[in-house]
């Protein structure tokens, strides 16, 4: 059984999925296993030659979002720790030896984040360095990016993984939801995820994003009114 399980959703991704897979299979902790979820695709994936590695699972479905595609990978996973990273990105050789150490000494975290380089087309641009909190971070004051992600299996089955009738902040609601229900997460001083801006992107329907942003903004809310906060 592998001590952590890779979960790639995948769509159209035409020359990116070779480099987030390969930089998976290039990591110094390597006892993994990949799970490419191919979402529908109009490509033909099966025939991306890097997905023959042993160590690499490919699932294909009828298309049903990024966050249903996620759900069905860690549901074809084994590994004790999911680390999630989306098919446009890349991590640094060591990012997983890091986190996973970060973890095992703090096991009560709700989850392992890295700070992330922001891979523009006029450069690189370095995101800050530091840990969010639940409050922070529903204020939109400090955030984790999805690619740099790992966290335990019994807290992401805990919160129900990700919401599959979110299409833009499904990322956002996921780590808000650890937080809030664990607490603090653990973060690396290093950045090791190189996040990829491109025109292909899929977080660019900004109407989407701030209606399903205001939804997730009222759930917090009526949740503290509740509370008494």
């Amino acid at each position: 059984m592998p001590l952590v399980s890779v979960i790639i959703p995948a769509f159209n991704p035409g020359s990116f999925l070779q480099r987030s897979v390969g930089s998976v299979l290039t990591q110094t902790a390597g006892d993994l296993e990949c799970i490419v979820v191919d979402d529908g695709s109009t490509e033909d994936l099966a025939s991306i030659e890097i997905l023959g590695s042993p160590r690499v699972r490919f699932h294909r479905q009828e298309n049903r979002g990024v966050s249903a595609a996620r759900n069905v990978g860690a549901s074809l996973s084994n590994g004790k720790y999911l680390a999630f990273l989306d098919q446009d990105d890349e991590w640094m050789p060591r990012k997983l030896e890091y986190q996973l150490e970060s973890l095992q000494q703090r096991p009560s975290a709700s989850f392992s984040h890295t700070p992330f380089i922001w891979m523009l087309p006029t450069g690189e641009r370095p995101s800050q360095a530091e840990p969010c909190s639940y409050r922070n971070s529903l204020a939109a004051r400090s955030y984790a990016c999805i690619s740099s992600l790992v966290v335990d299996r019994a807290k992401h089955d805990a919160v129900g993984g990700h919401d599959p009738r979110l299409a833009q902040q499904q990322d956002w609601d996921f780590i808000l939801k650890l937080l809030q229900v664990f607490g603090d997460p653990t973060c690396e001083s290093q950045h090791l995820v190189r996040y990829f801006v491109h025109e292909n992107n899929a977080s660019v329907d900004y109407w989407t994003a701030e209606l399903e942003a205001r939804s997730i903004y009222d759930r917090a809310k009526l949740q503290a009114t509740r509370d008494g906060d």
